[in-house]
């Protein structure tokens, strides 16, 4: 795994508490990217993103969530609503807590959703809290995956489930240059 050392938990919040109006101005009300099938808007693609997750999940309506990196809170407000789930969210950027929150009073869904300030690999939960733990293009800020895995199993239900969508490099990059390119990415981000 590449360790891009100029990277730190302190660069990465600064840079959502400082983007994160630039992004729902420019790139619609969920943070990530999206799924595209065709020509579809943004918003599509990060609906169909979301729903997809959600299926490929087996969330039937109900469950109990983490949404682990829950940015501006598109995704918790949309289970939520949509599948009528109990989401909690958790952002490392303490504008981007208070903007999920904001917006979910506004899509009527504060009654299933809560939103904390929390760095996911300091994060306590009981074990066995959640049905489903949640998390879509923020997995790449962690820096020990393997204990925030373990410790996101703890968190899980018995028959509980992890649903991940991540942005990945792999394990081998071929050359100098595709490893180049990922710090590049990965410095460029911020």
């Amino acid at each position: 795994m590449i360790c891009c050392h100029t990277v730190c938990k302190d660069v990465i919040r600064n840079h959502y508490d400082v983007t994160t109006l630039f992004y729902r101005l420019l790139w619609g009300r969920h943070i990530h990217h999206g799924l595209w099938n065709a020509g579809e808007s943004p918003q599509v693609a990060q609906r169909q993103l979301t729903e997809t997750l959600a299926r490929e999940a087996g969330i039937q309506g109900g469950e109990v969530v983490l949404d682990v990196g829950c940015g501006m809170g598109g995704s918790s407000i949309h289970l939520a609503k949509k599948l009528g789930c109990d989401v909690t969210g958790i952002t490392l950027s303490p504008f981007q807590r208070l903007w999920a929150a904001m917006s979910s009073r506004w899509h009527r869904a504060s009654n299933k959703t809560t939103f904390h300030c929390l760095d996911a690999e300091q994060a306590e939960f009981d074990a066995e809290s959640f049905d489903i733990v949640w998390s879509i293009e923020c997995t790449e800020h962690l820096f020990d995956k393997q204990a925030f895995f373990q410790k996101a199993a703890n968190w899980l239900k018995p028959g509980g489930r992890i649903a991940i969508c991540a942005w990945l490099a792999g394990d081998k990059l071929h050359d100098d240059a595709a490893v180049q390119q990922v710090y590049d990415v990965c410095e460029g981000f911020f």
